[in-house]
């Protein structure tokens, strides 16, 4: 929050840690001269409620429900809505209360598959894809975790796209998505001299510290480090583990991630606790009270991401419409940057969100169409 402060009081918005996006963000209150807190979450809720609204259009569009093929308009138009509403309050409630930009990024994540969903047989395809675009650039900018997977989906998808005998000229609207990413290359570059994306000094502490840990799962806890490792009988990190071929490790602790993203939940997962607290057995009991592990969960997240990668799969090969291809890559890319990094709850928020609205829509219209 100082950050954004500074940035609306004297122009700085430049941050060795984090990307000029999330200054901004949070300059807004102090630019509008309004509460910080209130004004930030109530942006939250804003773009959550545009999030659910786009949702419940894309659904309607992926499944092609119109008056004419499907019955019960109003009806299924309603668990639609419930079922969006629904999977965003669970998946976003551990950040969607606080001033942080965890919670903006991933909407503005989901507001681009929602809109490159929308885009497929719209007439303003390329507005649609501007628009997706941005929000993808935005996204990135105020979460670096969002970077790689959006840089990796372009040049996917430019490589297809060049080498495609039918260009649909309406998806380079989708190029939008660069503009931030070169506004914070060029910030970095103008501070530091160096051509990277944050500070290269910090990047570099940043890799070290996700590449060389082995926790399975973290929340975000002030002055008290909750991890959790893998059960296992030993173990190392991801990289030490791939390059030494240690088989037992890498699945250990891949699995372990995997169980924490899809087998546990904290509805609080940013807790602040009295220094004098955090050294006490009380607080270290508190740990796995506060974070809930579910082998029903686990078989529940697994089935409706499954759903979803077959839905989308699915949608790729019977269809020529290449949003779908775009929202499958950067849905795996988004979840193998989680796994890859050090592991934290809101990493996996639009993944989850999207997979749970895909999945539970499309058991709705199938009974749709059965009756």
């Amino acid at each position: 929050m100082d950050y954004g402060q500074q940035c609306a009081e004297t122009g700085h918005c430049y941050n060795r840690l984090r990307p000029i996006g999330s200054s901004l963000w949070f300059s807004v209150p102090f630019r509008l001269g309004l509460s910080a807190s209130v004004t930030l979450i109530t942006l939250h809720l804003l773009l959550a409620a545009i999030s659910i609204a786009l949702s419940v259009m894309a659904m309607r569009n992926l499944f092609q429900i119109s008056k004419k093929n499907i019955p019960y308009q109003t009806a299924i138009g309603l668990c639609l809505f419930v079922i969006s509403a629904v999977a965003h309050g669970l998946f976003l409630c551990p950040t969607i209360q606080l001033p942080l930009t965890d919670t903006p990024a991933n909407l503005f994540a989901l507001i681009a598959i929602w809109l490159m969903l929308i885009q497929v047989g719209h007439r303003r395809q390329f507005t649609l894809m501007l628009l997706a675009g941005l929000c993808l650039g935005f996204a990135a900018w105020l979460r670096v975790a969002f970077l790689y997977p959006l840089l990796l989906m372009l040049l996917a998808w430019m490589t297809q796209w060049l080498f495609s005998k039918q260009r649909n000229l309406s998806e380079l609207g989708l190029l939008s998505a660069l503009l931030p990413i070169v506004i914070q290359f060029h910030a970095t570059w103008e501070h530091t001299g160096a051509i990277s994306y944050l500070d290269p000094n910090t990047t570099e502490k940043l890799m070290h510290e996700h590449r060389d840990n082995s926790a399975i799962g973290y929340d975000t806890v002030m002055g008290y480090p909750w991890k959790w490792y893998p059960e296992c009988a030993h173990y190392q990190p991801l990289v030490e583990a791939i390059n030494s071929h240690d088989i037992y490790s890498l699945g250990c602790l891949l699995y372990g991630r995997v169980n924490f993203y899809l087998g546990s939940y904290s509805a609080s997962t940013y807790i602040i606790f009295d220094a004098n607290e955090t050294a006490t057995s009380n607080a270290r009991g508190r740990k796995d009270k506060i974070r809930r592990w579910s082998h029903v969960l686990l078989a529940a997240n697994g089935l409706v991401l499954i759903i979803a990668t077959a839905l989308l799969g699915n949608k790729i090969i019977k269809q020529t419409a290449f949003p779908y291809s775009l929202v499958f890559v950067f849905l795996i890319l988004v979840c193998g940057q989680a796994i890859i990094s050090l592991p934290e709850q809101r990493f996996a928020i639009t993944p989850l969100i999207a997979a749970w609205v895909l999945g539970l829509s499309w058991m709705i219209t199938k009974n749709a169409n059965a009756r």
